[in-house]
């Protein structure tokens, strides 16, 4: 299985709807063969989102430490 990160926000006035396209891609992905994580951008701030649990992402190498 690949794990596959889904970009979403940004620092546009299509924020929002960048958001609601995320959850649709992650939706009709096939989770057989992907392990979606959603990453979100706002401003400055980079999360990666995993079972709706907000993990603060280092942008410098795409990290994020899950279970801290």
């Amino acid at each position: 299985m690949k794990t596959v990160a889904i970009i979403t926000g940004g620092n546009s006035a299509e924020h929002e709807i960048s958001l609601q396209s995320a959850k649709v891609v992650e939706a009709n992905l096939n989770k057989e063969k992907f392990n979606p994580i959603i990453v979100h951008i706002k401003e400055d701030k980079w999360e990666a989102i995993i079972d709706d649990t907000r993990l603060k992402m280092d942008k410098k190498d795409f990290s994020f430490i899950v279970g801290n």
